[in-house]
């Protein structure tokens, strides 16, 4: 579920991830800034207007040594103030992070830690094996390609591919689905990662 917000006005949204596959037109289209099509820059700006808004979903990480499933809910107050709760299939809570400004408290396990903002993406790598950034997630999932300019659309003018170095390693993204969704245009509901020998299967319901 997404519950989006414009200033003073409410929109509530909901919408769920069918378990089929969808069709896809096979050609790619590549953009630079100096080519971005109007369509593509008012879809942006649609989506940075956003800065209220709750997300949940599952990740799934798969990597030759193990794997990890957990369902995810993300709530953004505003873009520098944000919550993120890990559950289990019990829907026990594995994980409950609070970041405001530049300070970010985990709760893991009935243990609380409190690290500035540059540490957390080491911090919950540490605890949960998982490895992302959450300043980019909360772009990705909203379609947005963070600071990547290597990217690609598809005939809609939709994120389709964002390729970029993280930590001096090729990232790949994905966008296997998007959901229509009212006033807030096409959304992300199916995305993927690719680093190394990882894959990160993000799935909003």
């Amino acid at each position: 579920m997404i519950l989006f917000s414009y200033h003073l006005r409410m929109y509530f949204i909901f919408f769920s991830f069918l378990l089929t596959t969808c069709s896809q037109d096979s050609r790619v289209y590549t953009i630079d800034k100096k080519k971005i099509t109007s369509s593509w820059y008012i879809h942006q700006q649609l989506i940075q207007r956003i800065t209220q808004y709750k997300i949940h979903g599952t990740l799934s990480l798969f990597s030759h040594n193990h794997k990890i499933h957990v369902f995810f809910y993300w709530q953004q107050f505003s873009p520098h103030h944000y919550r993120l709760i890990f559950t289990n299939i019990l829907g026990i809570t594995e994980l409950q992070l609070n970041q405001e400004n530049q300070v970010v408290r985990i709760i893991y396990r009935k243990v609380q830690y409190v690290v500035s903002e540059q540490y957390v993406e080491e911090m919950i790598y540490h605890l949960t094996g998982i490895n992302i950034s959450l300043e980019s997630f909360r772009q990705w999932i909203m379609g947005l390609p963070s600071n990547s300019s290597d990217i690609r659309l598809d005939k809609e003018n939709r994120l389709r591919e964002i390729h970029f170095i993280h930590k001096g390693k090729p990232l790949h993204i994905f966008y296997l689905k998007y959901k229509k969704e009212l006033g807030v245009s096409f959304m992300p509901s199916r995305i993927e990662v690719y680093q190394g020998h990882e894959l990160l299967k993000i799935h909003i319901d």
